[in-house]
């Protein structure tokens, strides 16, 4: 009974021992799991940031291209706008001069420049340019034709 009681308590401490050693080797692995996690995090957050800034510029670039097709846009319109005038010249000379001044009015409160079309094109900065040369001396006309008719 003796030797079966000490092949007994071999038993159970080769046991522990196998326990113990395995528990240390899961407390390594829980230790390595957790610096893994750890630095998937720091990675993850650092694709987070990338992500962010990706998305931010995309949405800057599309204001940029809405922005710059609302100016194209108001372009045309305003051209538009001039053969009007144009058109209305002869006839009605006070109301094509009124018609410009507040065309130059809405020019000024979109502000309309050339310089916003720097980056575009070349052609898209002579339209603008264009634009404005264009009311600037279609007002100018105007003014003169309207001075030579009432006599100031």
């Amino acid at each position: 009974m003796g030797a079966e009681f000490d092949r007994l308590e071999a038993t159970t401490v080769a046991g522990t021992a196998m326990t113990l050693s395995a528990i240390g080797t899961v407390a390594e692995l829980q230790a390595a799991s957790m610096h893994m996690i750890m630095e998937c995090d720091t990675k993850l957050q650092t694709l987070t940031d990338i992500s962010w800034r990706i998305s931010d510029y995309f949405d800057r670039k599309e204001m940029h291209e809405e922005f710059v097709a609302t100016m194209r846009y108001s372009i045309h319109t305003m051209n538009r706008e001039l053969d009007l005038i144009d058109s209305l010249t002869e006839g009605h000379p006070e109301y094509a001069l009124w018609k410009t001044d507040r065309l130059i009015d809405v020019i000024n409160e979109r502000d309309v420049r050339v310089e916003h079309f720097a980056r575009v094109s070349q052609v898209e900065m002579t339209s603008a340019q264009n634009l404005l040369d264009r009311a600037a001396a279609t007002r100018e006309r105007l003014f003169s034709l309207l001075e030579g008719f009432y006599g100031n």
